[in-house]
């Protein structure tokens, strides 16, 4: 009796387990790429397998030349425009080191005052990171300007760079 009692628990434990990781995958949008992950309600994380032939993309590199250390922020001019395109979800960004982002328009701070509330990305050029604009009340066709802290010590000429269709990360050169 104790060893089919145990194999029925150990059946349901395996279907449950089963259960758990279905839902967590139905929990991606399906627009983005097969193999993103969810890091946090509204943002998604997708790095590319080391196998997979990677797309030049013909967006351009911003190098921040210094971006300071947590707790002390940079606007950086050449990230002062950053606009959702009407028909896009997402606002999709690389960078070279891993850095606290947020964006601002006027009087509105997407991801609020408090730094260690803004999403940590980066560290990796191949890595994008989604934010989906909706989740986060980020109006359609109007400019933002990023805001950007390193993750913990000052970093130097980090690499950014962000587009808002995910699909023109397959453009090539």
């Amino acid at each position: 009796m104790k060893k089919l009692l145990s194999m029925l628990l150990i059946c349901v434990m395996v279907i449950s387990m089963g259960c758990i990781t279905t839902f967590a995958e139905s929990d991606i949008p399906s627009d983005l790429p097969e193999g993103t992950v969810k890091i946090a309600e509204g943002i998604y994380m997708y790095t590319p397998a080391e196998s997979d032939v990677m797309p030049l993309n013909s967006l351009d590199w911003v190098t921040i030349p210094t971006v300071p250390a947590y707790g002390t922020i940079v606007q950086p001019s050449s990230l002062s425009n950053i606009i959702v395109g009407t028909s896009d979800n997402y606002i999709c960004i690389q960078s070279s080191a891993s850095i606290r982002i947020n964006l601002v328009r006027n009087n509105t701070s997407i991801f609020g005052t408090n730094i260690g509330n803004w999403p940590k990305i980066g560290g990796s050029t191949t890595t994008t990171y989604y934010i989906e604009a909706d989740y986060y009340n980020i109006n359609k066709g109007v400019a933002y300007q990023m805001q950007c802290t390193s993750a913990n010590t000052a970093k130097s000429n980090v690499r950014v760079r962000y587009f808002t269709d995910p699909d023109k990360s397959d453009f090539l050169d």
